[in-house]
């Protein structure tokens, strides 16, 4: 839809829908939104050839973003997440607030089935919020096709309440 299939870096259709949902999503709400891959490439708005980094307010996604987390036993882990959310105002800049973010993950039966990966995948959602008080929401790859229009409000949702904690 905006020319975002290969800029999530993952052969993961269902990352693919939730970002194009998600920025569809950000748009109809009147929200500027910005996108950057896992390389740091600013994404360009295929019909005005304009970088769509309009600064603050924004909502920021980063798509395969590494985070290093500290985990039981203090043993330093890196993660990559699918997305992470961001929630940017200026005034929060200038009076040195950490920005409010959220971390998505599309969980596919590939990489997910298994109950130690369940038990993985939990572990690593602590790990985040111990490290950066981020909260992951977790979509089935089945429900993000389905639905990605809701999968994206219920992501914005959860960005705007992590954002609201702040006031």
């Amino acid at each position: 839809m905006y020319g975002l299939d290969g800029f999530v870096d993952s052969k993961s259709p269902a990352e693919s829908r939730f970002l194009d949902g998600f920025v569809d999503v950000v748009r109809g709400s009147g929200l500027p939104i910005s996108v950057t891959s896992r390389s740091g490439q600013p994404w360009l708005d295929d019909e005005s050839d304009e970088l769509r980094f309009e600064y603050p307010p924004l909502i920021h996604v980063g798509c395969q973003v590494e985070l290093e987390a500290a985990s039981w036993g203090n043993i330093d882990l890196s993660y990559r997440c699918d997305f992470v959310l961001s929630w940017i105002l200026e005034e929060w800049i200038q009076q040195e607030i950490p920005v409010p973010k959220v971390v998505v993950e599309i969980d596919g039966r590939k990489w997910h089935d298994t109950q130690d990966r369940f038990v993985r995948d939990r572990q690593r959602d602590r790990d985040i919020y111990r490290s950066y008080g981020m909260t992951t929401l977790r979509f089935p790859h089945g429900e993000v096709m389905a639905w990605p229009d809701e999968c994206a409000h219920m992501a914005l949702e959860s960005l705007a309440v992590a954002a609201s904690m702040l006031d």
